[in-house]
């Protein structure tokens, strides 16, 4: 969600009750917002396995929940948190400010955290997707959030990396033009690495490295 929509929804939310702060004094509140509903939530968009990320919350199997990014002024910045959850933010946001409307507030950022947390646990129960991984794995490859699992280790010698096998075989086929059943995630992956190809992107070391691992091989 961009930072206008937020804004927007904001307003809505405070209604008759007081007017939204300006920047200066709503990023503080923002941010706090952002990081309790990191904790309860568990963010698809904010898990990970990146040991160099600032990390918030440590989850089983070696995932983390990184901070959420500090939310910036400008319209078309995009909010750090999965979509469905940044309107509990506002939700919390506005709790913390109003006057009028806390216990509305509060009651509707709470029922848009239990649906979330709810929906994350039936995502998962009745299909059958890998057991040798987490259900938040699974819930993560579902929505498209999982990431190549690619570590950069340092050494006596310098950096190493160390690769997703399973990816490498995946995109391996892709570029080969093997017909595949690809999950949102290994497509998300897929075009990230195109991208990269392409114009090159934020990832660019770590593609980089791929880039030169897949053709050496």
């Amino acid at each position: 969600m961009k930072y206008i929509d937020f804004k927007n929804h904001l307003a809505g939310a405070m209604l008759g009750d007081k007017n939204v702060p300006d920047f200066v004094k709503l990023k503080p509140i923002m941010l706090e917002c952002m990081t309790e509903v990191a904790i309860q939530c568990e963010p698809l968009c904010l898990m990970g396995r990146d040991v160099e990320d600032d990390i918030l919350k440590t989850m089983e199997n070696g995932l983390f929940i990184r901070k959420p990014n500090i939310p910036v002024d400008n319209d078309e910045h995009i909010i750090d948190m999965d979509e469905t959850l940044v309107y509990a933010v506002s939700y919390l946001v506005a709790y913390k400010l109003s006057k009028n409307n806390q216990a509305k507030n509060e009651k509707d950022a709470k029922k848009i955290i239990n649906n979330y947390q709810w929906k994350r646990y039936n995502d998962t129960k009745d299909n059958n997707y890998e057991f040798d991984i987490t259900a938040a794995e699974n819930s993560m490859d579902i929505h498209g959030y999982k990431k190549i699992y690619i570590r950069k280790y340092k050494t006596v010698l310098g950096y190493v990396w160390v690769w997703d096998d399973n990816f490498i075989k995946i995109l391996g086929g892709y570029l080969s033009g093997l017909v595949q059943d690809l999950s949102k995630s290994d497509r998300n992956n897929i075009d990230k690495y195109l991208e990269y190809k392409s114009i090159g992107n934020s990832d660019s070391e770590m593609y980089k490295a791929l880039d030169k691992y897949l053709w050496e091989k």
